[in-house]
């Protein structure tokens, strides 16, 4: 087309996993990782996450046998990912609807999750890993409201997907580039400070 693109970044990742034992008390095995566009501050960084898994891993000692339990659940971010944004993403990606996968073909203006729900792409956060001027297909890249307080707003084509369906590609033919969940009305503090209460998956 007589066109050419290209963006160059460097970036630094690190992934650590882990136990506590403490005599005969041993927990299951846990991770967390992260990432870092510059090198200044890494090494803080790779800390910082290296404490909180330890802090996670110790309080999991002392575990006891699970009881029934009914109520409020704190879900941890990649529970989130797989359970709330992973799932709805797969119905609004245009070659699930091209080839009849998708629940949501038609769903455009409608009601599909509850109202507090809201999902975005920023994929010109350089904060976050997958963020691109351009898709791999060479489409520039914008901000899209996905999904506004429970409204679908936009559906993802790549330029297969687009041009089969009829539509304009977004430059998301595999889905968004840094999905941005909204967040909710109750910042994170209180929700942990509620107390028996409330259960932590993540624990």
């Amino acid at each position: 087309q007589g066109m050419l693109a290209r963006d160059t970044s460097s970036s630094l990742g690190w992934s650590l996993m882990g136990m506590a034992i403490d005599g005969e008390d041993i927990t299951s095995f846990d991770h967390r990782s992260d990432f870092s566009y510059a090198s200044k501050g890494s090494g803080e960084k790779i800390e910082a996450t290296a404490k909180d898994l330890a802090e996670h891993l110790l309080e999991c000692l002392g575990a006891r046998k699970g009881v029934s339990y009914r109520g409020q659940v704190l879900l941890p971010p990649s529970l989130v990912e797989e359970l709330l944004v992973d799932p709805l993403i797969y119905h609004i990606l245009g070659g699930n609807i091209m080839d009849g996968k998708s629940r949501w073909a038609e769903a455009i203006g409608e009601k599909i999750a509850f109202e507090g729900y809201t999902l975005e792409d920023h994929p010109h956060d350089v904060r976050m890993r997958g963020c691109t001027p351009f898709s791999r297909e060479g489409v520039p890249t914008r901000k899209l409201s996905l999904v506004e307080k429970g409204i679908l707003k936009q559906q993802l084509d790549s330029v297969y997907s687009a041009k089969k369906r009829g539509t304009a590609p977004t430059g998301n033919g595999s889905g968004p580039h840094v999905p941005v969940l909204g967040a909710g009305r109750t910042p994170l503090a209180k929700l942990k400070a509620s107390g028996s209460r409330l259960l932590d998956c993540g624990r």
